[in-house]
């Protein structure tokens, strides 16, 4: 959703109905994404390591939002327009950043989407140490 949701923008970035309509779907596909990450990293690991794993998740996020914002930051600062006096992203900028937005997240959906959990591995939850 959050693919969509970026990808979507490109078309209705220009009408006020539509920054809040792919806002809306941007933030769903976020929100089932952090919904579903402890589930999915409790379902791969091995229980006695399920607080391990869902910390790293939380590093991660962490570690992820921030250098986001970095990245995000730097293009919509290279990527301006002057208007009355004033520095403003242009709409190149955000487009820019709407792209990067989509392409990160089907990299994500592709990398770690469904059907990409190991389950019955080493790390499961159903297996058995000797």
């Amino acid at each position: 959703m959050v693919g969509a949701g970026n990808s979507l923008a490109q078309a209705m970035i220009d009408r006020l109905w539509g920054v809040v309509a792919f806002s809306v779907i941007v933030s769903i596909g976020v929100a089932f994404a952090y919904a579903a990450m402890p589930a999915l990293i409790m379902r791969a690991v091995d229980p006695t390591q399920t607080a391990e794993a869902n910390g790293l998740n939380a590093l991660a996020r962490s570690l992820g939002t921030s250098t986001a914002s970095a990245i995000i930051g730097a293009v919509l600062g290279q990527l301006t327009i002057q208007l009355g006096g004033a520095t403003y992203p242009s709409e190149a900028g955000i487009r820019l950043t709407l792209a990067i937005g989509a392409v990160a997240a089907l990299f994500a959906l592709g990398r770690w989407g469904p059907g990409r959990v190991r389950r019955g591995g080493p790390g499961a939850p159903n297996h058995r140490r000797p």
